[in-house]
């Protein structure tokens, strides 16, 4: 595949499972990618496809019971598997930050916004005066109104969006490299979601920033995103340029995902649904995972394929490779 310049964080063939009662939960089973600097990268896929998984795996943020059992995690070249609790939590904010799907989940609900603010500014050594007008400034850039007032406020008090864009600003507050948002505009209405995702645009360019974009929704895909992996089953399917993989899809899940995304000058009667359910992970049947629930299915798809392609395009399967070797 073509390489536009160096990595700045780089997953190869991670595995995280889950260890359960019913057995090893095979979460993230295998992915690769490369997120460039001042990219964003859309990682997309139904409910328990691994896309929340795999970035809490990046982070170092795993659940109990839950462990990197193989691959790599690079992040401008130094290894983040491995290290330590403390090592973690130093890369994390300062290097690396992560936006939650539910901004209720990283915000303390009895603290004020400021306090919260201010305890992240406290790691860099900031304090009193001048934490609070970095405080400010940071609301600020995330186009809070009455930035100085919204300090003094409690969670509680906001709204869904304006909770998000506080989480926006601690995650920040350090200045990372690298943003990782999970599902960020999930509980958002449309007009509150569109302007999130401008804002997510224009901090890019602002503070420098390389983006991993986590979402169900490929019209987010579409609006924000330069590159685009699609999950399925704990692993990437398929990988490429967003307009390309959105407008000739390769393999036969991605096809699906588009054919069930509505247009909007298109008859909801006539909007196509996947057949089945996705695998349980810890019991993901041999061969490609999709394969029962594919119409495209051959003989071969009893064995797993690879993420394979040329160029700038990559898909994990048998009939889409075959049918690209005879072009």
């Amino acid at each position: 595949m073509t390489v536009p310049g160096e990595a700045l964080l780089q997953v190869t063939d991670l595995r995280m499972h889950i260890h359960t009662r019913r057995g090893a939960v095979k979460a993230v089973d295998g992915v690769s990618f490369a997120l460039y600097e001042g990219e964003t990268l859309g990682i997309v896929g139904e409910s328990g496809s691994g896309k929340s998984m795999l970035c809490l795996s990046v982070i170092g943020l795993l659940p109990h019971g839950a462990r990197v059992v193989d691959g790599s995690v690079t992040l401008s070249g130094r290894e983040l598997t491995g290290l330590s609790a403390r090592e973690l939590r130093d890369v994390r904010g300062s290097q690396i930050a992560f936006i939650p799907q539910d901004p209720n989940t990283s915000l303390d609900p009895v603290f004020t916004v400021g306090s919260q603010l201010r305890e992240t500014l406290a790691l860099d050594g900031l304090r009193s005066k001048g934490a609070t007008e970095r405080a400010t400034e940071l609301l600020k850039s995330v186009r809070i109104a009455a930035p100085a007032e919204r300090l003094r406020s409690i969670p509680y008090e906001l709204s869904g969006g304006t909770k998000q864009r506080v989480a926006g600003a601690i995650a920040l507050a350090r200045s990372p490299r690298v943003l990782i948002a999970d599902e960020p505009t999930t509980a958002l209405d449309v007009t509150t979601q569109a302007a999130y995702l401008r804002l997510l645009r224009d901090l890019q360019r602002s503070h420098g920033l390389s983006i991993m974009l986590v979402t169900h929704d490929l019209g987010v895909v579409a609006s924000a995103c330069d590159r685009v992996a699609v999950m399925y089953a704990g692993r990437i399917v398929e990988t490429g340029p967003v307009r390309d993989v959105l407008e000739r899809p390769q393999h036969p899940y991605t096809r699906a995902l588009v054919a069930a995304t509505p247009s909007i000058d298109e008859r909801l009667d006539r909007l196509a649904v996947i057949e089945g359910q996705p695998p349980a992970l810890h019991d993901v049947p041999p061969g490609c995972p999709f394969a029962p629930r594919c119409d495209e299915r051959v003989e071969r798809c009893g064995e797993l394929p690879l993420l394979v392609g040329s160029g700038d395009r990559a898909v994990a399967c048998w009939v889409a490779q075959a049918a690209g070797a005879e072009r």
